[in-house]
């Protein structure tokens, strides 16, 4: 793979995938402010002066008398610990993909999200269905397209001509998802 491929890739990975710096920001504030507050009771404990909130021998103390405290308290804790350390475990290895497709492309990068790819699809569906837009609502998912319409009243159904709508729509920009249609049995009235 030349430079210029590995460049585009990685600028078609970060526009696809969500940045993990709010996680990192917040767990680097906490352990910040922790390291703060150690160093200015112990430099307040060496001055011998009254502690802003505890001194750090304090709250050792107290975290080692804990077998004092009620055992649901401390379960309680304890699962709360775990959330968040598996939230920082999850956050770390998950991917965090976003509702963003690569379209194909011989010239440059092209990512665009799935909502302005449920929009071109409702359009299509439309034209070629004859169907008014405000009736057609569709869903963009990881590993299908899912067009729900609200018929008008006296139509026949047309499941196969939206099928066939919603993949012409599709096709120039080389996606390929399984369309599934749903239509309503209730309609509206001509439209």
């Amino acid at each position: 793979m030349s430079a210029p491929d590995r460049t585009l890739a990685r600028i078609i990975r970060r526009e696809m995938h969500s940045s993990r710096s709010l996680a990192a920001i917040i767990v680097a504030l906490g352990l910040l402010f922790l390291i703060l507050w150690f160093g200015v009771e112990t430099a307040l404990a060496g001055l011998r002066l009254p502690a802003l909130w505890a001194r750090p021998s304090t709250v050792l103390q107290a975290a080692a008398s804990l077998t004092d405290v009620q055992p649901v308290l401390l379960v309680v804790g304890g699962a709360l610990i775990a959330l968040v350390g598996l939230f920082l475990i999850l956050a770390a290895v998950l991917p965090g993909s976003l509702a963003r497709r690569r379209l194909e492309s011989d010239r440059c990068a092209v990512v665009v999200d799935d909502s302005v790819i449920a929009t071109a699809v409702a359009q299509r569906v439309s034209q070629l269905a004859g169907i008014d837009p405000r009736q057609i609502r569709v869903l963009v998912g990881s590993r299908e397209l899912i067009v729900n319409v609200v018929p008008s009243s006296g139509l026949q159904n047309r499941q196969e001509a939206i099928r066939t709508a919603a993949m012409q729509a599709l096709q120039p920009h080389g996606l390929e998802l399984p369309v599934k249609v749903n239509i309503s049995k209730k309609g509206v009235i001509g439209s």
